[in-house]
């Protein structure tokens, strides 16, 4: 029943490309993975190059077989069905628009493959789709008339306009400049929220991922790192990885030095700081972790002290905790923000990202600092 529940569902999904002149040098591109989609989800696969991404969404669209594991769609294995039967479409990364025919004639080609859908049927499709991607106007034209993101939504609305149950992207929006990025991607979400359509998207962009996702999986060498909201990856990464991946991070080494209820008192540099628990982990008195400090929840202030004393926080961030003390190597000043760039003996450089910079007060380089933060947004990793 819980696979029924779900629109897609991966079960224990391994590729194996084979190298048949060298077997030792055959690449397993997915390893064991396993994931649910829910309707109307849209789940972003994001990783580093080679991490398995596409070849998961390849195996979806039927367009790859896995050596083993299986794929369900709502309920029906689907693993050995041909892609035109799997009620999937795929955006792909160079839209693969044909070029001797027309927009109209390239979004409405495989709407006249089907004899379930009447003409007067595939030209309402045709038209509301063409208008809610905005090329009303633009039908007639062909795609070498168009700009990088019109041909986008070409392939866009084509996709849409057989109402899959699936739409997959693999990297849709690669060939576009950042400014056109921005749009589109809000334009593919708004797109896939008001039709409902479950989707699998590819990128390599942590920015797209966290501004499109309703779920976003982080994969590393064909396995899944972490899978959660946008929120949870950020704020709460299962691993180093995948909080150094998904965003800057600081790291500071600390031990455990006691364990209470509310979290853990840690040793950091002569100092003791309290980090609440997250109620997930899991360490005990003697533990070395790291604390993750994201740049924008990490501040600078003149050293003042040798122990330093806590300040007022920032907002809603609470009071602030001098963590360790340090050498200021490079100030980037940015407008809205300062960027500092700390040397801290015994740790790798931190960097602190400030806003409202003229209220704390410009630091110069050579400055002696104290680094704090709010341990409310503090998150602790066990140390690999």
């Amino acid at each position: 029943m819980a696979a029924l529940a779900m629109d897609i569902v991966i079960e224990g999904l391994t590729k194996v490309f084979v190298n048949r002149a060298d077997p030792s040098r055959s690449v397993t591109a997915v390893n064991n993975v396993s994931l649910s989609i829910a309707p109307g989800q849209l789940v972003t696969l994001l990783g580093p190059s080679g991490c398995g991404k596409t070849t998961i969404l390849r195996i979806i669209a039927g367009f790859e077989t896995p050596t083993s594991g299986k794929v369900l769609l709502g309920g029906r294995d689907i693993t050995h069905t041909p892609p035109n039967k799997r009620d999937t479409a795929l955006v792909f990364q160079n839209y693969a628009l044909f070029p001797h025919l027309t927009v109209w004639e390239n979004v409405t080609f495989g709407l006249k493959l089907r004899k379930d859908i009447s003409p007067e049927e595939q030209k309402a499709r045709a038209e509301r789709v063409l208008s809610q991607v905005g090329l009303s106007d633009m039908a007639q034209r062909s795609p070498d008339q168009l700009s990088g993101g019109q041909q986008q939504r070409v392939a866009l609305a084509r996709a849409i306009v057989n109402e899959p149950r699936v739409l997959l992207f693999d990297e849709p929006l690669s060939n576009l400049d950042a400014k056109l990025r921005e749009q589109m991607r809000l334009e593919i979400r708004a797109l896939q929220q008001r039709h409902g359509i479950t989707s699998v998207y590819v990128t390599h962009d942590q920015s797209e991922a966290m501004a499109i996702s309703d779920r976003i999986v982080i994969l590393k060498d064909g396995r899944i790192e972490q899978a959660g909201t946008p929120e949870e990856v950020y704020t709460r990464p299962a691993t180093h990885f995948v909080a150094d991946f998904i965003g800057r991070a600081n790291f500071v080494s600390a031990r455990v030095a006691g364990v209470s209820k509310g979290g853990y008192d840690l040793e950091v540099n002569g100092r003791t700081v309290f980090v609440p628990g997250s109620g997930q982990d899991s360490f005990g008195p003697g533990d070395f972790v790291d604390i993750l400090l994201r740049p924008e929840n990490t501040y600078v202030l003149p050293r003042s002290g040798a122990v330093g004393q806590p300040v007022p926080g920032a907002g809603a961030q609470g009071e602030l905790t001098p963590v360790v003390d340090g050498r200021l190597v490079r100030r980037s000043f940015l407008g809205a923000v300062v960027e500092y760039e700390i040397e801290v003996p015994g740790h790798p450089r931190l960097l602190a990202e400030m806003s409202n910079p003229f209220a704390w007060g410009l630091l110069e380089p050579g400055s002696e600092v104290t680094v704090y933060f709010s341990p409310r947004v503090a998150h602790l990793l066990r140390r690999p």
